[in-house]
């Protein structure tokens, strides 16, 4: 199943490369349909964000046929499960057209997000954006599950608005993605190099590190034992 999904992923896709073809507006998502952001829902907030990232950053898009955009101004917000752009005049618009994955490029950092749609990954619960940390014979996952809440404050007419954001990790292994919270949790799941994981671990994890980089670097020594 592993084997079937990631040959899905590869197969051969037509590239659209809107820096390079004249045809096409200069801008990624533009191309491929939008309408306007409405503002007014995030007036009242307070603290925390919708977004993944609050700055724009360069993006590649894959549609559900398999289509790839190339050069594009995006940020995803995982709240709704949208994307934003910018149009051709500078304009803030929400994507319309169904993407099965999108890239997301920081300039300043150089680092790359690869996200894909919970749509397109087996027995996801999570409905929403998944952002893939290690990939090979299994995958790491994380999910960033935003939650709204509103108060009002004592003796205040407004209501205030703030969003936490929880961190969720799934293992895609044998074509099923299963919840994991901690490096330790590994073992169970990656059954077939259980020793081999249980005393790496031992010896490897770094409590220094985030669970995120725990987690994928353990999944890459796992990938490399094949």
């Amino acid at each position: 199943m592993v084997l079937t999904l990631l040959q899905f992923f590869c197969a051969a896709q037509r590239v659209i490369d809107v820096d390079k073809n004249g045809n096409l507006p200069a801008n990624l998502f533009f191309s491929i349909g939008g309408e306007p952001v409405v503002n007014v829902k995030f007036v009242r907030l307070t603290s925390g964000s919708p977004f993944f990232k609050e700055q724009w950053m360069t993006a590649t898009g894959t549609s559900s046929t398999n289509l790839i955009y190339k050069g594009g101004t995006a940020k995803l917000n995982l709240l709704d499960n949208t994307i934003y752009f910018l149009d051709a005049d500078g304009n803030e618009r929400v994507v319309t057209t169904p993407l099965k994955e999108i890239v997301l490029t920081d300039t300043v950092t150089t680092n790359t997000y690869h996200f894909i749609h919970s749509s397109f990954l087996p027995n996801a619960v999570q409905r929403t954006w998944y952002l893939q940390l290690a990939s090979g014979r299994t995958s790491l996952y994380q999910v960033f599950q935003k939650q709204l809440f509103e108060s009002k404050p004592y003796g205040s007419a407004t209501t205030e608005q703030s969003i936490i954001t929880r961190d969720l990790f799934f293992v895609l292994y044998n074509g099923q993605l299963s919840p994991v919270k901690k490096p330790k949790d590994l073992p169970a799941i990656l059954s077939d190099k259980k020793s081999e994981l249980t005393e790496y671990l031992k010896k490897e994890t770094s409590k220094s590190e985030d669970i995120a980089t725990q987690l994928a670097t353990a999944i890459a020594y796992y990938n490399s034992l094949f």
